[in-house]
């Protein structure tokens, strides 16, 4: 998946990536999380604690943790 991908370009130097890929990138990553707080493995895929473990890696290795719905990931991993 996505978090495999952005870590091994991690790696190997590839980030950051161009801005419209990035921006791509974080707004799917956001649209898989549902109303409970949990992410999806992707779009309308039911959420898990594995998917949203991911979610927030990837936004955080993109720097982007300032998107996440905090509280919902939080009362989701709570639930």
């Amino acid at each position: 998946g996505c978090f495999w991908l952005i870590t091994a370009m991690d790696l190997v130097g590839m980030l950051p990536l161009p801005e419209e890929e990035h921006r791509s990138i974080v707004e799917w990553i956001l649209s898989c999380q549902h109303e409970n707080g949990g992410f999806g493995s992707n779009t309308n895929h039911d959420p898990s604690m594995t998917s949203t473990h991911y979610a927030v890696l990837v936004l955080a290795e993109l720097g982007e943790l300032d998107k996440l719905n905090v509280d919902g990931v939080v009362s989701y991993i709570k639930s």
